[in-house]
């Protein structure tokens, strides 16, 4: 499942261009494998912060076996990675010497592993707090010569479903369940959006439109804008999703599909009308119901 899909231009030359169309293809390949599985939950392009610290993240998939982190790479020029693990890129002749991904990437997720083992993120198993793995991934662009050389880490973004789905899942689901580590789906989701209180904002906005001055008719009526409808069963889903995440509960253990269409339908302005829903009782109603129809 997607909890976050955008991913910001950061700029407009040439470079910063192919940068962009490499993270959106990387996206591609994620989501391809990702995005419908009730098994993995992925973000796209975050920033989180924890106790000073911040990390840019441009891929993250929580999965049931282990935490993904995938930084994505394109290079114009031709890397070259020595036996220290020090990283060049080649333009013709001329030598330029770059931050390993790899090492970025760790200092992201020591940020990441800070957040899961001490902001109340994961869920508590037989053995205590369950703690999934960590795993490091730098995707390469199939449009960007593969270093001979590269550490194991570094990959195309082609490659990411035989890193991450064919394993030997069976092996190790036993292993992770024996050492308390395996999540459920619904703790994969649950996770990920306790996760979402520790991202910032967006740090680049879309830029507004450009519009011309044009001065108003006089004379001419100021419409006001429409309420919106409180009974919509789109809205109505909203606030029970806000609602389970302030409450670190599932959204269908505050009202469920068919009791939100109920609602929706009957439109009930008194409380006996609320009632009357099958699923809707007392304990709902006094803990849920106002902020449900966006009374408070």
């Amino acid at each position: 499942m997607i909890i976050k899909n955008s991913i910001a231009k950061k700029g407009n030359s040439k470079n910063f261009q192919k940068g962009y169309q490499n993270e959106k293809d990387a996206a591609y390949h994620i989501n391809f494998h990702f995005a419908n599985s009730e098994n993995y939950a992925v973000f796209h392009d975050i920033t989180v912060e924890f106790n000073g610290r911040k990390a840019q993240i441009d891929h993250l998939v929580i999965g049931r076996l282990g935490v993904f982190v995938l930084e994505s790479k394109f290079y114009s020029g031709n890397p070259h990675i020595d036996d220290n693990g020090n990283w060049t890129i080649y333009y013709g002749k001329k030598a330029v010497p770059i931050p390993s991904p790899v090492k970025q990437n760790e200092n992201h997720i020591v940020v990441l592993k800070d957040i899961f083992e001490n902001g109340d993120i994961l869920p508590k198993g037989l053995l205590g707090k369950k703690k999934p793995p960590f795993f490091n991934f730098v995707l390469i662009s199939t449009k960007t010569k593969k270093p001979k050389n590269a550490p194991k880490e570094v990959i195309s973004a082609d490659q990411i479903k035989e890193k991450i789905i064919d394993r030997d899942v069976s092996t190790k689901d036993m292993l992770n369940l024996l050492t308390n580590k395996t999540l459920t789906p619904g703790e994969v989701l649950l996770t990920a959006h306790k996760l979402e209180k520790y991202i910032l904002p967006d740090a680049i906005p879309a830029a507004p439109e450009k519009k011309q001055y044009q001065e108003k008719p006089k004379n001419k009526p100021v419409s006001k804008p429409q309420k919106k409808n409180p009974f919509d069963l789109e809205e109505l889903k909203k606030r029970r999703y806000e609602l389970a995440k302030k409450n670190g509960l599932k959204p269908y253990m505050v009202f469920s599909n068919k009791e939100l269409e109920e609602i929706a339908k009957q439109k009930p302005k008194t409380k006996e009308e609320a009632l009357k829903i099958k699923g809707v009782g007392e304990t709902k109603y006094d803990k849920y119901w106002s902020y449900l129809i966006g009374a408070e």
